[in-house]
């Protein structure tokens, strides 16, 4: 590191090093570091400066589960750096070059059990020869993804959509990279995101909260467009400092040649990059007779989400409560097959009981269809006591997202239930692949207490249960659909807001049989992969 620095660039390598700044400094230096090329190229060239020093000094490149939290810092529980989060991006994609992460065969084998995309749609997709068929729902960790033609459209951890048109390859690295080798992409981030990167031979495109797309030629000839948004173009090369090229905002298009210092701008040609691959959410397709099958089954509640009366969804069951919606909680379909939507723009909706609950000791069920939009870790039921002194929850039924202290599989569906003895950091029963959530598809979930036993089944099929021992007395809770708990919090993973569909929530007084189970997941009218 130089002795000159300025004023600037030595408090954001101060902050960025996780040290204290004064009160109001941080927002100052993000508006400086966004507005000004000059000072955000001294900053990459002072980070790859530092990145090259670690890595020399480390010896062997480090794991990518290292880099990852490195450049994800959504999950890094320090208050102080998450509002650094678009530097700790930036870093994090100079570490990873340094590192020699671009190259496939440098990919740490440590995160090979962790999946950071699912694939959700394709047409026409041929793979490699050798290469088994891709199906939708196949989940993929970190290391290569290569497809002859066709396109396919994976989705990430952090809710990005990239539709990959072949003959492509590309290399997943962490929740919030990857590496194209060739071919062409198209990357839609989350609304309110920023911070995913696309590498290529010889740049890294950092989103900024938009969609762009990105071709890269035999040779590493890289074209950046942005359709909505704005990226900043980096330019790489090994053993050389990561530069500045520049930002590109909406409609605007650049090409990247080797050899070539900074980017030349070009008009935007929507034939270079992919089409958005557009598939509607399916209707839940459950038959005329689910309804009379699940009253057939006695629930002590069951919401059908067909009609709201001034914000209450009735409960089918006479003199049952209702739901009370909160947010922008809206009914989507047509009549007979509406579903209760949760929108990504707004994580204060949820619906809870007009009333209590008391889950009986002996047993008792929860069942509903789900169809998630998101691999993040997202509450779909939420048991929580009506007396505050109870405890913070009973019960929880949730999609699984990658997280710091859990070993979850993303997209596993998690339950956990303490109406029992408690237990320190219990995780609950959580599935593994091949039992996952798979997005834009409808899932038939159960969660229940058998006796002794607690029970998890998707799709009509038991994927985990766990002996537990005699549960304690219950008190009397909500019962809270789509979010983690009322109250606000500034912290997703305290919110953990759902993001999809919901239908047919039923509330049992007694465990389902397992011959209830796999009738009622039969209903559907039409295959559910």
């Amino acid at each position: 590191m130089t002795d000159d620095l300025s004023p600037d660039l030595r408090d954001l390598l101060a902050g960025w090093s996780g040290h204290d700044l004064p009160p109001g400094r941080y927002d100052e230096l993000l508006a400086r570091l966004k507005a000004d090329p000059v000072l955000r190229a001294a900053f990459a060239a002072e980070v790859w400066m530092i990145a090259k020093v670690k890595v020399a000094l480390a010896g062997p490149p480090p794991s990518l589960p290292e880099v990852s939290e490195a450049a994800t810092f959504p999950y890094c529980p320090t208050p102080r750096r998450r509002r650094l989060g678009w530097l700790a991006v930036a870093a994090g994609v100079l570490v990873a070059v340094a590192a020699g992460l671009w190259e496939r065969n440098r990919l740490s084998p440590a995160a090979a059990d962790v999946y950071l995309a699912v694939l959700i749609h394709s047409a026409g997709v041929e793979p490699e020869p050798g290469e088994p068929a891709l199906e939708i729902g196949t989940p993929f960790p970190a290391g290569r993804f290569s497809i002859r033609s066709g396109v396919a459209v994976l989705l990430g951890l952090g809710g990005e959509t990239t539709t990959v048109e072949g003959p492509a390859e590309l290399e997943l690295v962490s929740p919030t990279q990857i590496a194209l080798h060739h071919g062409r992409i198209r990357v839609r981030a989350r609304t309110g995101a920023s911070g995913f990167t696309v590498a290529t031979p010889v740049a890294a495109i950092v989103d900024l909260g938009t969609e762009f797309g990105v071709t890269v030629l035999q040779g590493g000839e890289t074209h950046v467009g942005v359709f909505s948004g704005a990226v900043e173009v980096l330019r790489t090369a090994p053993g050389q400092p990561t530069q500045s090229a520049g930002g590109l905002k909406t409609w605007q298009a650049a090409r990247i040649d080797p050899g070539t210092p900074g980017m030349t701008p070009e008009p935007l040609n929507a034939s270079r990059y992919p089409v958005v691959l557009f598939v509607p959410p399916p209707d839940l397709p459950v038959g005329p007779d689910y309804a009379a099958a699940v009253r057939a089954a006695k629930p002590w509640g069951y919401w059908r989400f067909e009609e709201s009366d001034k914000g209450l969804v009735p409960n089918e069951v006479t003199g049952g409560p209702g739901l009370r919606t909160a947010g922008a909680v809206t009914l989507f379909g047509k009549p007979g097959s509406r579903a209760v939507v949760f929108r990504p723009e707004d994580p204060t909706q949820y619906l809870v009981l007009d009333g209590t609950w008391i889950p009986p000791a002996p047993g008792f069920a929860l069942e509903f269809w789900m169809m998630p939009e998101s691999l993040a870790a997202q509450t779909l039921a939420a048991l929580t006591p009506a007396a505050p002194a109870a405890g913070s929850h009973l019960g929880l039924v949730e999609i699984a997202g990658l997280r710091k202290y859990w070993d979850f599989s993303p997209g596993g569906l998690r339950f956990l239930n303490v109406v029992r003895p408690r237990r320190s950091h219990d995780a609950g029963l959580v599935t593994e692949p091949p039992h996952v959530c798979v997005p834009f598809r409808w899932h038939h979930v159960v969660a229940q207490r058998n006796g002794d036993t607690v029970e998890l089944y998707l799709k009509g099929k038991k994927c985990k249960s766990e002996e537990v021992g005699p549960a304690s007395a219950s008190p009397a809770c909500h019962l809270l659909l789509g979010r983690l708990q009322q109250k606000w919090s500034a912290d997703p993973m305290q919110v953990r807001a759902f993001v999809g569909q919901l239908d047919e929530v039923a509330v049992y007084n007694r465990p389902l049989t397992a011959n209830e189970i796999a009738r009622h997941a039969g209903a559907a009218t039409t295959p559910t992969p």
